[in-house]
């Protein structure tokens, strides 16, 4: 309860002024996720609402903890889904359409329900038993349930017979045209088992006065060829979403993006295209929209008389951004972060006041630490204007230490810089850093632990005190003699 009330304060506060435009908001993922909001004359609707923050705990028999199940939070969609709908001013959603029951694009409709009036939920019907392979039941139940409770708990009209009349939706004005739409059954009446929920997704294509853009959901091409059934009744498009994130071995086959032959293809996932896949796409003059960003809520698309033009900069930076040629943070409630430390995936940073991040070299808390550009700690040994550093998360720039690396021992000197091809704590050191060991340098020897206290450095030794007690014999002398000339004098 109190989350929910958390959340409907954030979507209420200082709402941006909504504009009657017609634009196409896919939320930037940390992972891979689909939450998409239309905006047409005022108009706004949902299809998808991404991964949530709630997952079942084991404790209800019926939605078990299974494996494969999202539970890191630096994975979720939903912070990001929420900042953009409050800078969007959003009051109602005409629809929310579910493509499938996985948590990546279902899992957000239970808090987005809960604090968003919304007419109508769109909704194919969901059985576990209908799931051939069961590694991929995860939580698709527990999150399908959620959306069609909070759906009765507010209210909202479910459809999920959805018939042909129903398959075609006026939303300002964008009109919608849905494929798949249809639950399939047996003769038995119990729903036709597929092995992915993947394949139940509900296609949509829109039209903007001519201008085309199709969502796909997670469709694929496998047990049933969906892809090859449904690209010639989807026909040419200007804009689409990959299939399945950026799927290219079960999805996005080129017999299907031949036929849809977009302008535009967006992806929903981190991982980058395949390399011979983009060079497909590319040969094809077709231009990649990533939405795996982390300094943006949305990747936002305009569309004015058959024009697509990108303005997803109009829209408030988030994470990590670069404010003239600054390098800032912002978290997903549009506040800046107290001055520490902060973890981002295998990452360290340090945020400074005002959501600076530290770059190059920083002094904190006694200690130097040196960053990438990317606001990154650099860890371990490292090179800045031809001198080797060694940073430990700890302890700061090392000094006046030894290191042990890989086969090698180094020293870092008080400055920090690793001692190269000179002596140091009566060590030698070689031009790559490394200890001289078991060999002559000049008239020394280094033995195996590269001290020069060596039985083979004795003649070295003795020559060396002999001369020293002979310069200082002459030193005594010609003090003397100096003495009684003065004397005299």
């Amino acid at each position: 309860m109190l989350y929910i009330l958390f959340t409907i304060i954030i979507l209420l506060i200082n709402p941006k002024a909504i504009s009657a435009k017609d634009r196409l908001h896919v939320i930037t993922v940390a992972e891979w996720s689909d939450a998409i909001i239309l905006e047409s004359n005022g108009h706004f609707a949902m299809i998808d609402t991404g991964e949530d923050f709630s997952y079942p705990d084991g404790s209800n028999p019926k939605y078990p903890d299974r494996k494969g199940i999202t539970k890191d939070r630096s994975k979720i969609t939903e912070d990001r889904l929420l900042s953009h709908i409050k800078e969007l001013g959003i009051k109602k959603f005409d629809f929310i359409l579910i493509t499938h029951a996985h948590s990546d694009h279902v899992g957000g409709a239970y808090d987005i329900l809960k604090t968003i009036p919304t007419e109508k939920l769109y909704i194919k019907k969901y059985s576990d038993d209908r799931i051939s392979d069961k590694d991929r039941l995860w939580d698709n139940l527990y999150g399908y349930d959620r959306a069609l409770a909070a759906a009765k708990e507010t209210g909202t009209q479910v459809i999920q017979d959805i018939s042909e009349s129903d398959s075609k939706i006026k939303l300002g004005n964008i009109d919608i045209k849905l494929f798949n739409y249809k639950n399939e059954y047996d003769e038995d009446g119990k729903l036709t088992k597929v092995y992915d929920d993947n394949l139940n997704s509900i296609l949509s294509l829109l039209n903007i006065n001519n201008t085309k853009i199709f969502l796909g959901g997670d469709l694929e091409n496998t047990e049933k060829g969906k892809e090859d059934l449904y690209a010639p009744l989807i026909g040419k498009v200007d804009v689409m979403k990959f299939n399945h994130h950026v799927e290219t071995t079960k999805s996005n086959t080129k017999n299907f993006v031949n036929t849809l032959d977009p302008k535009y293809i967006i992806k929903t996932g981190i991982r980058p295209v395949e390399e011979q896949y983009k060079k497909y796409l590319d040969s094809k003059d077709i231009k990649i929209l990533n939405a795996g960003l982390r300094d943006k809520a949305a990747v936002v698309l305009e569309f004015n008389n058959g024009k697509v033009t990108d303005v997803s900069n109009e829209f408030t930076h988030y994470g990590f951004y670069h404010d003239n040629n600054v390098l800032k943070f912002k978290d997903w409630n549009g506040e800046f972060p107290k001055k520490d430390w902060y973890q981002h995936n295998d990452s360290w940073y340090y945020f400074k006041e005002n959501g600076l991040v530290s770059t190059k070299w920083q002094q904190i808390d006694g200690a130097w630490f040196y960053f990438n550009e990317d606001g990154s700690l650099k860890e371990g040994l490292f090179n800045d204007n031809n001198h080797y550093y060694y940073i430990d998360k700890n302890k700061g720039m090392l000094t006046n230490t030894f290191k042990d690396i890989a086969d090698k021992t180094i020293f870092l000197k008080s400055n920090g810089q690793m001692a190269k091809d000179e002596w140091e704590n009566f060590r030698h050191f070689e031009n790559d850093g490394s200890l001289s060991k078991n060999k002559w340098i000049g008239l020394i020897f280094t033995n195996n632990e590269g001290q020069i206290f060596n039985i083979k450095n004795l003649p070295l030794a003795f020559v060396t005190i002999l001369i020293l007690i002979l310069v200082f014999r002459k030193v005594r002398l010609y003090i003397q003699t100096s003495s009684k000339l003065s004397s005299k004098n």
